[in-house]
C-alpha cells in the first residue's frame, strides 16, 4: 500500500502524535483510498451523510432506485419513523437524523477541530460540513 501514490502519506501518519492529528490523518488516508477506488471503478453509488440525514426519504428512495432495489411503503415508513423521532439511549436506533448534521462542531473544541482538519488536509479529500 505504501508504494506509489500513497508513499508520501505514510510520513504524515507517522508524524501525527496528538489523538486528533492521528484521527485526521487516518480519516484523510481512508477517504483518499476510497475516493481513488471509486474513481477507478467508475460505477459506485456515492452518498453524502449530511444530505441523506437532512432529507432521508428522497435520499433513500434514490439510493434504492440506483441499486435496483424495490422501494416499498413499509420501507418508507421505517425510514421515516427511524429518522424523524428520537429514542433515548446510546444504542437507540431512532434519531432525528437532521439534528446529527454538523454535531461534531459543537462536541469538539476549536483546537481539536483544527488538529483534525489540518492533519486531513494533505490527503485532498472534501471535508464534512
Amino acid at each position: 500500500m505504501w508504494a506509489g501514490r500513497y508513499a508520501p502519506f505514510r510520513r504524515r501518519l507517522e508524524e501525527a502524535t496528538e489523538p486528533f492529528e492521528i484521527y485526521g490523518a487516518v480519516w484523510g488516508l481512508r477517504n483518499r483510498v476510497l475516493l481513488d477506488a471509486q474513481e477507478a471503478a467508475g460505477n459506485w453509488v456515492t452518498l453524502r451523510y449530511e444530505e441523506l440525514a437532512r432529507d432521508p426519504l428522497p435520499g433513500f428512495e434514490t439510493l434504492f432506485e440506483q441499486l435496483d432495489v424495490t422501494w416499498t411503503e413499509e420501507i418508507r415508513r421505517f425510514v421515516s419513523d427511524t429518522t424523524s423521532t428520537h429514542q433515548a439511549g446510546y444504542y437507540a436506533t431512532s434519531r432525528v437524523s437532521a439534528s446529527r448534521v454538523g454535531r461534531w462542531k459543537s462536541e469538539l473544541t476549536p483546537e481539536q477541530i483544527d488538529q483534525t482538519l489540518t492533519a486531513a488536509a494533505p490527503f485532498g479529500v472534501p471535508f464534512a460540513e
